[in-house]
């Protein structure tokens, strides 16, 4: 039996590294039982477990999936979840209270998307613009009245593109990217969205907690749906890009824009070329590959001068003002007599027959 044994016998350097694999190994047994067990024994929630186990089994070191999750969203978003990720991972309280306001961002950036898209449409416009005048929308708009845009148009324009024969989604939402129309009509999406607004109206009711020890079950519910949203839309995001066109020229019957263009940490610029007119002072989603952009509503903007991100958070309609705030700057609100958006909200709501753009 001897004589037919076969041994492997590396060379010593190769010896070298398989040791220091073999550490590496032991090393990484050893962590995933410390959090087994702290699980077990410190109540830790189960969703931090989680994300730990994944940064050591899915990755290469020193992010995670999540994380690089954050740099396929539009910078805005990403913004709000960079500020989450940056806090205390011991700090329930805090850390609960900037996923309830990243829920509330995306919320709000997604109503902007729907209402955009909308507004453009001729044969959709009418109807949406009696609607939001019978609610005296946006004059203080909060997480409420955000997601039922969300909901109620995502289902409204399901079934009109069902029935309508004269634009199709494509058109619509100015991308051919099926995984971006899916993403943006995904019921799921408004799932998580109307569980995290039921978390926070809970949240609310108790005061917003008292401390950490508190605040596990909320942080671990809202990581829970960050997974669930992460899962449902995946990098579509990165697929309908975030851009600012800031000056134009025209080359051989070509529209070119230097623009910036606002996707994850990352903000560049760069020439982009569009058959159409692209409005100077509004955002767009351009789509990958697309030559048509979607003009968004002036619902939230960049003050490059402190490099933060605000939401429309009040319209006085008397003084003819709106205010945006940011969710994690040191300056809260802003205030301004910002007549882009104060004639946009005025035709969305029928106070104004003026052309918004």
């Amino acid at each position: 039996f001897m004589n037919h044994l076969l041994l492997y016998l590396p060379s010593l350097d190769v010896q070298r590294r398989m040791l220091d694999n073999d550490d590496r190994v032991r090393q990484g047994i050893h962590i995933l039982q410390m959090i087994r067990n702290e699980q077990w024994m410190y109540n830790k929630p189960v969703s931090e477990s989680i994300l730990r186990i994944d940064s050591i089994l899915s990755n290469s070191g020193s992010s995670n999936a999540l994380e690089k999750w954050f740099d396929t969203l539009p910078t805005p978003l990403c913004e709000s979840l960079s500020y989450f990720w940056s806090l205390d991972k011991r700090r329930y309280k805090v850390r609960a209270e900037a996923l309830l306001n990243f829920f509330e961002c995306y919320t709000i950036f997604l109503a902007t998307v729907f209402i955009s898209a909308s507004i453009i449409n001729e044969d959709y416009r009418v109807s949406l613009r009696i609607k939001l005048k019978k609610k005296k929308a946006f004059t203080t708009p909060d997480y409420g009245q955000w997601y039922s845009f969300v909901c109620h148009l995502r289902s409204d324009l399901e079934s009109y593109f069902n029935k309508a024969e004269k634009i199709s989604p494509e058109s619509f939402w100015k991308t051919t990217n099926a995984e971006v129309i899916a993403m943006l009509m995904n019921e799921k999406v408004t799932g998580v969205l109307n569980s995290a607004k039921a978390i926070r109206n809970r949240w609310m009711a108790h005061g917003g907690t008292t401390g950490d020890d508190n605040s596990y079950d909320y942080y671990s519910d809202l990581l829970s749906l960050l997974q669930s949203l992460q899962s449902t839309i995946g990098d579509a995001w990165s697929y309908y890009s975030l851009i600012d066109p800031m000056s134009a020229k025209n080359f051989h019957n070509k529209n070119i824009y230097t623009s910036t263009r606002y996707v994850g940490k990352y903000i560049r610029t760069e020439d982009v070329e569009v058959k159409e007119y692209l409005h100077h002072g509004f955002l767009h989603l351009l789509g990958e590959n697309e030559r048509s952009a979607l003009t968004l509503a002036p619902f939230f903007r960049y003050e490059k001068n402190i490099r933060t991100w605000y939401f429309l958070n009040q319209w006085s309609v008397d003084e003819k003002q709106v205010s945006f705030v940011s969710y994690h700057s040191l300056s809260k609100r802003l205030t301004l007599k910002c007549s882009a958006t104060i004639q946009y909200l005025e035709y969305l709501t029928m106070k104004s027959e003026d052309p918004y753009l």
